[in-house]
């Protein structure tokens, strides 16, 4: 590495070097679900460790409302890349609904649309899970590809995907997990 390089790295923070690592270790455990034989206990357990802490890194990236209204002003672009091909993506999904069975299936509350509906709109921790990690995957998958003075603004970028999709689907999942889990639902099923 060089020392112009070394230097560079050292602008981002703390936080900022959390968050791409935790979206690295986030995507390399839905992506080894297929080599592993992980119980949905196991699975949900891995899973209620990891998301908070994706959570916390995202809302602490640094920047502040105001400022993510100039970035949206200054039309600077979208800087992740779109890189998750469709078959990735429902491999992933797939393998995370085969680990959850029947619990994968569950009730959306907080949708904009259920004020409207009748009928429960549903949701599926497999699709969440699979959502949250096609932004991280994309995120890492075009951090390795830029310069380091770039990395700001792809930060920038995942900031505002956080705050606008993906905290959301987050929480909703992180709900979910949580209840099946405390609850010992999954123990109960033998999976």
């Amino acid at each position: 590495m060089t020392s112009k390089h070394k230097m560079e790295e050292e602008k981002l923070d703390a936080n900022s070097i959390s968050f791409i690592a935790l979206c690295h270790r986030y995507c390399v455990t839905l992506e080894s679900l297929a080599d592993e034989a992980t119980d949905s206990d196991d699975f949900c357990r891995s899973m209620l460790y990891m998301l908070p802490r994706l959570y916390m890194t995202a809302f602490d990236l640094g920047m502040s409302g105001d400022d993510i209204s100039d970035y949206r002003d200054a039309d600077s672009g979208d800087s992740v890349n779109e890189v998750l091909d469709e078959n990735a993506y429902t491999i992933v999904r797939d393998n995370i609904a085969a680990i959850m069975g029947s619990h994968d299936t569950f009730l959306e509350t907080n949708v904009e649309d259920m004020r409207y509906s009748d009928t429960p709109i549903a949701s599926s921790v497999s699709e969440c899970l699979a959502d949250i990690y096609q932004s991280a995957y994309d995120f890492v998958a075009t951090a390795k590809e830029l310069p380091a003075e770039m990395l700001p603004e792809l930060l920038s970028d995942m900031k505002i995907r956080f705050r606008d999709y993906w905290s959301e689907t987050l929480c909703n999942v992180l709900r979910i997990l949580n209840s099946l889990y405390q609850r010992s639902e999954l123990l109960s099923d033998n999976f």
